[in-house]
Order: structure tokens, then C-alpha cells, then sequence
């Protein structure tokens, strides 16, 4: 989830040739809705989203499934709101600007992790 397009498409792009499948959502509302209809495995979740941000988000698809992995990932990177994305019981904090490469290992930890 993230509301800027151009980093959903720079997402999708990365990640669907590598056999992911995807559901987009541009705000949290819609990534809510989408978790709970969908249930997926991974949450990949930006934190400032209309409507509801992506810690919300986490927290309420965990209440349905506790065992999504979360991978938040923010502009703002202060000690308080990576407090509060631990706290949430997210598995990885990503800084943006981030390289593709640790997008990418971090959701290859997950997979490993949800695999054991």
C-alpha cells in the first residue's frame, strides 16, 4: 500500500516478475478491505496513507490473521515512529528513499520466515 503511484508501479514492477502476486491499494481504507477480503501472507505498508496509515493497517489485518508479516516502510524514519512499527509486531522498517535490493532481500526474509 502506498499512495504515490509511481512507487506502487516501481513495486509491482520489482516484484511480479519474480512471481509475487499483488494487490494494490492506494490508501488505507482500500488495503484494509483488500487484507480482509484476500488475506495475504505479506503486507508490504507505507505509514503516511489517507485515511488510515499503515500502522492502522497493520493492526487490523493482524486482528484478522496474526500471523501476516508486515514490512512498513516510511520518509519519516524518527526513533517514535520506528517504536511504534516494532511495537505493532512488524518484521522489517524500510527508510525511503530505499534500494530495490533491500526491498527485496527483507521480502525474501519474510517468505523464509512464514516458510518455517
Amino acid at each position: 500500500m502506498d499512495d504515490e503511484a509511481p512507487i506502487r508501479r516501481f513495486i509491482v514492477q520489482a516484484l511480479k516478475p519474480l512471481g509475487y502476486q499483488l494487490l494494490e491499494a492506494s490508501d488505507g481504507r482500500e488495503a484494509i478491505a483488500l487484507g480482509l477480503r484476500e488475506n495475504p501472507e505479506i503486507a508490504l505498508l507505507d505509514i503516511r496513507v489517507p485515511e488510515k496509515d499503515g500502522i492502522e493497517v497493520l493492526a487490523e489485518l493482524k486482528k484478522n490473521n496474526p500471523a501476516i508479516v508486515g514490512i512498513v516502510m516510511s520518509g519519516f524514519a524518527d526513533e517514535d515512529v520506528q517504536q511504534q512499527v516494532g511495537e505493532m509486531g512488524a518484521f522489517a522498517f524500510l527508510v525511503k528513499p530505499f534500494e530495490l535490493k533491500i526491498m527485496l532481500e527483507k521480502i525474501q526474509e519474510a517468505v523464509k520466515f512464514l516458510s518455517s
